[in-house]
């Protein structure tokens, strides 16, 4: 048998070394982004119906995303290893018909409904606040479709292990959004930067297409939807569409909650959520995107001590980057948010309002950033039957939390309960990975057999 332990980790290194480097681009101009968007809008009622317009957009794509992202790589990997002839292309063909359809169907459902669905979502929100958020709304569905195709996209490329093109995309959708907000604001407001929403994630699908052209990943319509590897996509996908459907349960509660409060709360708890998910976005990710087609390539070929090996080192590295990056974070919020934030439009009330919330998310940067490799771990897997049901679990720990804590701790409360939630998640997530291990057959791992 071909040795290949050297080759994978040195695959496994370069990719997360090409993800890091382009996620490093793509978070400083994401914070370029928020900069101005900070001081254009501040923490003022556009900014709150910005947040609450990307919502709906964001729940959905968010919904399908995470069963097409997480699924299609390790069924991929494995139609690429059957000998049968135009079994890998069916399978593509198949999924993609299937995406496109569904997200059209989803995204025009969710346009011509905007304004029933917006007043559900902020019930606070009346006159022009809630004419601006609907309008939004409607600006910005379209990505819904445009967003799964990146999605599949993106992981078809990285089950092929080509790294660099999923991971550069979004330099360049934040290029585009940042471009729209210093060209389009001053003369559309806060609705160009829905429409540089829009042309961003559209960009971000044409760097990705010419990619797949350029290593001849065939993309074609199949309607006949018969293929095994896609009923069992279609099994695997319902668990994980209700998980994330779940999941987002927490955010629009969130949402709700702060539709009622002070003017700014919305957008506080989106600048102190931004700057917990930096290192998750910076650190965190690049190390569990190649795990994650690592593990799935371990448990395609049978290799579960090495599947465990694997979890065991990058759970502690993780782990370990987010304990010390949170408590660096809790020592000098004041001066980072000061730093980053306070400038034009976002005054030293922005930064106090923002900085009382802040706290309150970091305790939670230990499991957001764990559950990430843990969710990846248990997809690669294909287990998916029980991430409703500690989705459902999660998402009762922070609706309990926000009704028990929004009074006393305003803002601060519903932040909280996000963390608490995260807990919950990670607890369970790790509860079902010990038993997973446990009930496994344990052959002999690659480098006891000399591979």
């Amino acid at each position: 048998m071909t040795k290949i332990g050297s080759g994978w980790r040195s695959t496994l290194q370069r990719g997360a070394a090409t993800i890091a480097s382009a996620t490093a681009v793509s978070r400083v101009l994401g914070y370029g982004r928020e900069f101005l968007m900070a001081q254009f809008f501040g923490t003022s009622m556009a900014t709150d119906a910005w947040l609450m317009a990307s919502v709906l957009p964001n729940l959905l794509f968010g919904a399908l995303n995470g069963a097409v992202a997480n699924l299609v790589v390790p069924l991929y990997v494995e139609s690429r290893k059957s000998a049968q002839p135009g079994y890998s292309k069916a399978f593509l063909q198949e999924v993609f018909t299937l995406i496109t359809v569904l997200a059209t169907a989803i995204g025009l459902g969710g346009f011509m409904e905007a304004p029933r669905l917006i007043h559900a979502l902020a019930p606070g929100f009346s006159g022009p606040e809630y004419a601006l958020t609907v309008s939004m709304t409607r600006i910005m569905m379209p990505t819904v479709i445009f967003w799964l195709w990146a999605g599949l996209f993106s992981a078809l490329l990285q089950a092929l292990d080509f790294y660099a093109p999923p991971a550069w995309a979004p330099v360049v959708m934040n290029i585009v959004r940042i471009t729209a907000i210093v060209t389009l604001s001053s003369i559309m407001g806060i609705r160009g930067v829905a429409w540089g929403f829009t042309a961003g994630v559209v960009s971000q699908v044409l760097i990705l297409l010419v990619s797949l052209y350029r290593y001849r990943v065939p993309l074609q319509f199949r309607w006949s939807l018969n293929h095994p590897l896609t009923r069992r996509l279609m099994r695997l996908a319902v668990p994980v569409i209700v998980t994330s459907l779940t999941g987002a349960i927490g955010l629009i509660v969130d949402r709700i909650f702060a539709s009622g409060l002070a003017t700014g709360t919305i957008a506080a708890l989106n600048y102190s959520m931004l700057l917990v998910q930096l290192p998750l976005g910076l650190i965190v990710q690049p190390l569990v995107t190649p795990v994650f087609t690592r593990l799935s390539h371990l448990h395609s070929d049978g290799y579960v001590q090495d599947w465990q090996r694997l979890l065991r080192k990058s759970g502690l590295g993780i782990g370990l980057i987010a304990v010390s990056t949170a408590g660096v974070m809790f020592l000098f919020r004041n001066l980072i948010i000061h730093i980053l934030y306070q400038h034009g439009a976002f005054n030293q009330h922005s930064t106090t309002l923002t900085v009382g919330i802040l706290p309150f998310f970091e305790v939670g940067l230990f499991p957001m950033a764990l559950s990430q490799l843990l969710t990846k771990s248990v997809l690669s897997l294909q287990q998916t039957k029980f991430l409703p049901l500690l989705t459902l679990v999660s998402t009762s720990i922070n609706v309990t939390a926000d009704i028990l804590l929004i009074h006393a701790l305003q803002g601060r409360g519903l932040a909280l309960g996000t963390s608490l939630a995260a807990y919950g998640y990670t607890a369970g997530l790790g509860v079902v990975l010990l038993r997973q291990s446990r009930g496994s057959a344990r052959p002999a791992s690659r480098r006891a057999r000399g591979v």
